[in-house]
Formats: C-alpha cells, structure tokens, sequence
C-alpha cells in the first residue's frame, strides 16, 4: 500500500500543479514557439522535478529554514541590546534566558545547514572564538 499511496499522491500533486503549464505549453506549442517533441520533453521533467521536490519534501524545508531565519534573527536582535545593558547581573540574567531560547530552538529544528553554508558564513563572521 506504500508504494501505491505515494505514486497515487504523485500524480494527484502532479496534476494539481501541472495541469496549467501542460496547458500553457500546448498553447505555446501551436505558436510555434516549440515544437510538440520539446514541448513533451518539458513537461515530463518539469513533473520529474516536481516529483523529485516533493521526495526531497523541499517546501517543508525551506518554511522550516524561513522560520529558523526569523528565530535566530530575533536571538540576535536581543544578543545585541545586551551590549546597552550597563548592570552586570542583569545581563548575566539576560544572556542567561537567551541562552536557553538558543538551545530550545536548536533542539526543535528539523533543518540543518549545508557544510558549504557553515564554511561560508565562517568565511564572513571570521574564526569561531575559543
């Protein structure tokens, strides 16, 4: 039944989506803007993409990375107002709680950064400090 299930949501999530831009190509086809052969050939990748995006389950990952964005740029909007902060034990207090807001959100995410974009951000903020 797994088997069944995912190849009849393939084609339910295919149609729902393609269904336009066969469409659209079929129109484009009779302009003479592609041929019936190219024309086919676009649509069988564009629903192998589609396919292969809804595997991959891409749209989940990019909301999770948009929420994760939104998160750590909030954290850093507060790491930086510690610097105003002039009481000592209020801002060991502060960090304290936000500490626990990074761990928290950490321990929560089901996205993780590529290598490429870790070494590129170490690239940009230089050497993590010891």
């Amino acid at each position: 039944m797994g088997e069944f299930s995912y190849l009849s949501q393939f084609y339910s999530c295919w149609y729902r989506r393609s269904f336009s831009f066969v469409v659209g190509l079929s129109v484009i086809t009779e302009a003479a803007l592609v041929t019936k052969n190219q024309a086919g050939w676009i649509a069988v990748i564009g629903a192998a993409s589609l396919g292969i995006s809804n595997r991959l389950k891409c749209e989940e990952h990019q909301a999770e990375c948009r929420k994760l964005i939104n998160q750590f740029e909030e954290l850093q909007t507060y790491y930086e107002s510690l610097k105003l902060e002039e009481n000592e034990e209020e801002k060991k207090k502060q960090l304290l709680v936000l500490e626990q807001k990074l761990s928290k959100i950490r321990s929560e995410q089901a996205a993780f950064s590529s290598g490429r974009s870790i070494k590129k951000a170490n690239e940009e903020i230089g050497p993590k400090a010891s």
